[in-house]
């Protein structure tokens, strides 16, 4: 595997966005038979959850987006974590240059993450 989950989710989510603003009627069969072959086993698993019904494309769409912007803070969460974990060694081993440009990594995430909720 070598795309996470939560890349490959947002990947199927842009996918998705397309095809509702392409005003094309969702048919999970063929949707899935249109994605790339990397995203298609995610995606099999994914339609094992039952979707909720809507009765418009705009409900569509706007649960799409909801859920894309629920991923990317998702996913700027964990980079963080990551990131925090490897400013601690950095920190223990006095290495001040790496720290630093760690420092500003993280601070940029945030205000992504700032902007993303």
């Amino acid at each position: 595997d070598s795309i996470t989950k939560e890349r490959a989710y947002q990947k199927i989510l842009l996918h998705l966005l397309e095809h509702v603003e392409k005003g094309q009627e969702f048919n999970s069969t063929h949707f899935g038979n249109a994605l790339p072959e990397e995203l298609v086993r995610n995606y099999d698993m994914s339609i094992l959850f039952p979707l909720p019904q809507f009765t418009k494309q705009e409900e569509v769409l706007a649960e799409v987006l909801k859920t894309a912007r629920q991923l990317r803070v998702f996913y700027l969460q964990k980079k963080m974590k990551g990131l925090a974990d490897e400013i601690r060694e950095k920190e223990k081993e006095g290495d001040e240059a790496k720290t630093a440009k760690l420092q500003q990594q993280y601070s940029h995430l945030a205000s992504q993450l700032q902007t993303s909720e």
